[in-house]
């Protein structure tokens, strides 16, 4: 679990901006006032403060290098120095300085003692890479605990830090993560959530309106409506801001595709793994990407060479790899259908549906059974009409209008399923941007009904 930053900074992070402030340009240029703070604030952090009697004195002499017979007297030139100190420190704080986590500082009151608190923006700062850091380094196992940990770290901060526009766009984009990788949960609602995200966006560029995320994160809300017009404006807008990290976002990579970029996309994903070869999400969006554009034999190779490992022997093995978190799983699933593996994509498809996890596409189950069924397979015959029935009363997970719609799939029942299908769309639901691209659909493609539907998502020419 999460939780906020202490109030009072840490002895290793005094230490810290120490060094961040002598080597700050303010103090580069002015020696003596660096000398002048080094020496205050190694006493105070050895645990040794000078004697509020003696420290003018004994700066005078140690920093300003008076004789040892000098008298302190009115405005001397330790109490000018401290003056200057001070005002060099503003400057410091008031520009380069600005996001630092730690201030440090001299009040008048407290003579020549130092006191250290956190900066604002920089503590925003430092809650926010946490929040971002934690997210990604437990999405090899991201559950709905994970998950809202995350969303409501960042969420703190924000409350914490209402000025900071960043940790407004972080939190949309997190929620919107959750919610697209939750398609279960009764608590989203998805007209309602993407109102309650864009008012987040739009509180991070009404902050800051160069703040490059908050135009990706609308560009991501107009696509999820279909509005590609403004989905298209507000990308060009991030992309002139911030060219080279709006082109390694894979949001931006994700509208490319859907419009029919599909080669900008996929180099946009590319360059993106080049700057992080080693994380698991973005291996695992790049294998996304190729399954989308039908690369299955590629997009398989990298989950296996990168979020899999190989099963032991025994009855658990079954001869599929282990996936490190349900959102593989799914994939490997979809792809073993693709590659013609059914028993394969089955097996996949189980350890997919995880109830831990922060969401499963469960439709997939019922999915792979009905085409094994078909097969002639009679071991799976029962398991199959078993898994209809529960979807038909209602009794199961399926609850959501994409994965009912595989599950329908399965059976042929193609009118039911395009029904839920254009519920979803409907509903904005994020997964439907793609509706014409995902592989999984391809049976339905020659009905005249989900053409219809393809037609209604006024895709660009």
């Amino acid at each position: 679990m999460l939780s906020l930053e202490p109030k009072t900074p840490s002895l290793p992070e005094k230490e810290a901006q120490l060094a961040t402030l002598l080597l700050s340009n303010t103090l580069r240029e002015a020696p003596t006032l660096a000398q002048l703070l080094e020496r205050l604030v190694r006493a105070d952090l050895d645990g040794k403060p000078l004697d509020r009697e003696k420290a003018e004195y004994i700066l005078g002499i140690e920093i300003f290098g008076k004789h040892k017979d000098w008298i302190p007297l009115g405005q001397s030139t330790v109490r000018q120095g401290m003056k200057n100190l001070r005002e060099a420190l503003d400057r410091h704080y008031g520009k380069e300085g600005q996001a630092d986590l730690v201030v440090i500082d001299f009040p008048k009151r407290q003579g020549f003692a130092p006191v250290f608190f956190y900066n604002e923006l920089g503590a925003a700062l430092l809650l926010h890479k946490k929040a971002i850091r934690y997210f990604c380094q437990t999405f090899p196992n991201i559950t709905s605990g994970t998950a809202r940990d995350t969303s409501h770290f960042i969420a703190r901060c924000a409350q914490s830090y209402p000025s900071y526009a960043p940790a407004w766009a972080s939190l949309a984009e997190t929620q919107l993560i959750c919610l697209l990788c939750n398609p279960r949960e009764e608590v989203w609602k998805w007209l309602g959530a993407t109102k309650r995200i864009e008012q987040k966006i739009k509180w991070s560029l009404e902050k800051d309106e160069q703040l490059w995320l908050g135009h990706i994160l609308s560009g991501v809300v107009h696509g999820c409506r279909r509005e590609w017009n403004e989905a298209a404006g507000a990308f060009d807008t991030a992309l002139n801001i911030a060219p080279t990290e709006t082109r390694r976002n894979f949001w931006y990579a994700a509208f490319l595709l859907a419009v029919g970029r599909k080669d900008e996309a996929l180099d946009c994903i590319a360059w993106r793994l080049e700057g992080a070869p080693d994380k698991d999400f973005d291996w695992f969006i790049y294998a996304l990407f190729l399954y989308v554009t039908r690369q299955h034999e590629a997009a398989y190779s990298v989950l296996s060479q990168h979020l899999t490992s190989q099963r032991s022997d025994g009855p658990a093995g079954d001869g599929i790899l282990i996936c490190d978190n349900w959102l593989v799983a799914a994939l490997m699933s979809c792809l073993s259908l693709e590659l013609g593996n059914l028993e394969a994509a089955w097996k996949y498809a189980k350890a997919a549906d995880d109830p831990s996890a922060l969401g499963s596409f469960d439709g997939l189950i019922p999915l792979t059974l009905a085409r094994l069924s078909s097969t002639g397979a009679r071991r799976f015959q029962d398991r199959a009409n078993r898994a209809l029935r529960l979807v038909k009363d209602g009794q199961s997970f399926y609850s959501d209008f994409v994965c009912v719609p595989l599950a329908y799939m399965g059976f042929r029942k193609t009118n039911t399923a395009i029904a839920d299908l254009r519920r979803a769309c409907n509903d904005c639901n994020p997964l439907m941007a793609w509706l014409h691209l995902w592989p999984i659909f391809d049976p339905l493609r020659g009905h005249r009904s989900f053409r219809a539907l393809i037609e209604q998502m006024n895709l660009p020419a």
